[in-house]
């Protein structure tokens, strides 16, 4: 049979539409699979322990501050005068990296050292446990800690003086540990 006109026409009309029309869509690929998520939490967990443990992040308790001043000082800020030996470690570095020297000594529950070790800087605030000093460099941050015989922590004393201090000579029936002493105290370190 002889194709007419129309029939060509037809022909031709079908094919077009087919080519105009848009190919079906691609199946979806998923986007949030298994793995991906497995992936992402554990991102996330990663980050989340981050920010807990580095120094400094909202979930961590710095006890203290330095703050680098324009005339080249240093203001330290304590918020607990319990430092511990890691603490009082870390507050050493960061005054040291500043200029300014540190001395930590240990005694025992009943001594001081004898002062005066220089001429004393008096603090700029001593409120409850809040405490803040401005120091230039070369002074010295001195940090007393009474320690009991078995090597437990009891007290924190901080001062600060003018340059470099004396050494510390320690003196039994200075101590100025307030009340009585604390037998659940734990060792330093």
């Amino acid at each position: 049979m002889k194709a007419t006109f129309e029939d060509r026409l037809l022909g031709e009309l079908k094919r077009e539409i087919e080519l105009r029309e848009p190919a079906p869509a691609p199946a979806r690929r998923r986007i949030v699979t298994v793995p991906r998520l497995a992936l992402a939490a554990g991102m996330a967990t990663a980050a989340a322990v981050a920010a807990v443990m580095v120094p400094g992040a909202p979930g961590t308790s710095q006890a203290f501050a330095v703050e680098k001043n324009p005339d080249g000082s240093v203001t330290v800020t304590v918020d607990d005068l319990t430092l511990s030996a890691s603490r009082q470690k870390e507050l050493a570095e960061r005054l040291r990296a500043e200029g300014v020297r540190v001395s930590i000594d240990s005694l025992a529950l009943d001594e001081a050292c004898e002062r005066p070790r220089g001429e004393q800087i008096q603090p700029e605030r001593m409120e409850g446990p809040d405490w803040r000093i401005t120091l230039d460099r070369g002074d010295t941050l001195a940090i007393e800690n009474n320690v009991r015989a078995d090597g437990a922590y009891q007290a924190s004393t901080l001062y600060g003086i003018e340059g470099k201090a004396e050494a510390c000579n320690p003196v039994a029936g200075l101590s100025t540990l307030p009340g009585p002493v604390d037998k659940d105290a734990k060792p330093i370190g």
